[in-house]
């Protein structure tokens, strides 16, 4: 099983559709690796043979749901969203991580671009509380106002309370 979970993983990385077809077809499982490796390609037919293949589009086994690694890909986000993936689901940090379970939408407001937190809010993405910290909190990243003008022009909570941060106003004058 190894083999030929080892082989979808590498045919993942260039070789044609049908190969990895076959690997599937023959009991291949989907490994982080192999899913890394086609959401790394421009090619969206890969994501297809995982589909139709039985792979989850929500799935967060690996962490992160596509979705979230999509961020960046515009083409790639649209092209996961006009297929049914849920703008909402969470990750999945592992057992041990000092990683905390993040919205896509939270994870989006941390992008360099804008285009991910609109593809999302504009396929249903519901305003976590969270996002609009993320987004006053990405360090060392230039001009937020665009992710915050976004934000809140979709309705973030200007005046939600935390324990950690208080007001988003308050969390931008610690920055």
């Amino acid at each position: 099983q190894k083999e030929l979970d080892a082989a979808l993983a590498y045919a993942m990385k260039g070789v044609s559709t049908d190969v990895v077809t076959i690997f599937l077809q023959h009991g291949a499982k989907l490994t982080e690796l192999a899913f890394i490796s086609a959401l790394g390609k421009e090619d969206m037919s890969f994501l297809q043979v995982l589909i139709d293949n039985g792979w989850e589009l929500d799935s967060n086994k690996f962490g992160r749901p596509a979705v979230q690694m999509a961020i960046q890909k515009e083409d790639q986000l649209r092209w996961l969203l006009e297929h049914g993936a849920n703008p909402n689901t969470p990750s999945n940090p592992r057992r041990g991580s000092c990683a905390n379970a993040c919205s896509p939408l939270a994870y989006a407001a941390s992008a360099y671009d804008t285009f991910g937190l609109e593809l999302l809010l504009e396929y249903g993405a519901e305003m976590g509380d969270l996002a609009l910290f993320e987004a006053i909190n990405t360090r060392g990243k230039k001009d937020r106002v665009p992710h915050l003008k976004v934000l809140i022009d979709h309705s973030a909570d200007v005046n939600h309370l935390t324990k950690k941060w208080g007001t988003p106003l308050q969390c931008s004058l610690q920055i």
